[in-house]
């Protein structure tokens, strides 16, 4: 037969597998698709073009996804979206997003942008 004590500590440990397996599934089932991502970075990007007046200058199709990598994996980046800005000069800029595992906004910034890789 098995003891008071030794029956609370089987009991706590099953509480507590219990709850990191329904916590990983959760996490499974609920993390965000590659289109919520994309969804995060559109309204981020419009959000920029709204606020230096340059809305007329974007589209939807200006954005895409970036996987992480491993200097990603150790700053808490789970995607990065790239889109580019074609500025009313004829400059090319680009805004890169990067979100969290959860879809939100890390940081961003705008770099220039070349179809060389300059």
């Amino acid at each position: 037969m098995i003891q008071g004590n030794t029956k609370i500590w089987l009991f706590l440990l099953g509480l507590a597998v219990g709850s990191a397996l329904s916590w990983a599934l959760f996490v499974v089932l609920y993390s965000p698709t590659d289109a919520q991502f994309l969804r995060t970075a559109h309204a981020q990007y419009f959000k920029e073009l709204s606020a230096a007046d340059l809305n007329q200058y974007g589209s939807y199709g200006d954005c895409r996804l970036i996987d992480q990598d491993q200097q990603d994996k150790r700053t808490g980046v789970k995607k990065t979206a790239i889109c580019a800005l074609n500025m009313p000069d004829g400059q090319r800029r680009a805004l890169v997003i990067a979100m969290t595992p959860t879809a939100n906004i890390l940081y961003t910034d705008t770099e220039a942008f070349s179809d060389h890789g300059g």
